[in-house]
Order: structure tokens, then sequence, then C-alpha cells
């Protein structure tokens, strides 16, 4: 956005310096970028955010993989779409800076993860 131009946009999503960088989902402000002011940070970020913000784990051996790496890791377990995997996946997408996020439905890895009703 030209600022110049439209300055009621850029006052409403408070844009004070340049360049800003503000992510939307689903028509909402999610978040501000307030990262590294150069190419290289903004890059890395912005394609973190462009992908899902939880994978779904299909099979043991991607559930394994997922939880076995160094960064901090986030599991839902959910035996079927529910209100509550739901909301698993909307904290999923505000705290994907934080935490990897991951789901399963499938039932070997429910079985794998000691999941019980």
């Amino acid at each position: 956005v030209d600022c110049t131009v439209e300055k009621s946009t850029c006052d409403k999503f408070g844009v004070k310096g340049f360049p800003t960088l503000k992510i939307f989902r689903n028509g909402l402000e999610a978040q501000s970028y307030d990262g590294p002011r150069e190419a290289d940070g903004i890059v890395k970020y912005m394609r973190g955010q462009a992908g899902p913000s939880a994978k779904e784990l299909k099979t043991v051996e991607e559930f394994k993989k997922f939880i076995g790496g160094d960064e901090n890791a986030v599991v839902g377990f959910f035996e079927n779409e529910s209100k509550l995997k739901d909301s698993f996946l909307k904290v999923a997408d505000t705290e994907r800076d934080r935490f990897q996020f991951g789901y399963s439905s499938n039932a070997a890895v429910l079985k794998e993860a000691g999941y019980t009703e």
C-alpha cells in the first residue's frame, strides 16, 4: 500500500515505518512482521507463513520424524473432525512462530502416541 495515497488504510493498520509487513488470514489481521529488515529474513519468514500452520501426520514414520527434530513440537490427536481440532488449528495459526504444530487422526499414529479415549 502506498501510504501517501492510502493514508486512512495505513492509519487503520498502524503503519508507521517501511517496510511494514502484515499477515492477514481469512480477511483478518493475524500478525505483524517484526523480524530483520533485510531481504533474506523477510523472505524466510514469509515462506514460513505461506504454508499451512500445522502438518497432518499420516504415518507413524512422519509422527516420529516430526517429534524427533530440534524444534518444539505440539501435536494434536483427533479421532475425527471436531470443534476441538478447529480450535487447535486456530492456535497453530497464531503461534506458528513459536512452535511447530502437527496433528493426526491416523489410528496407528494415535496408538504409537499412547492415545486412549
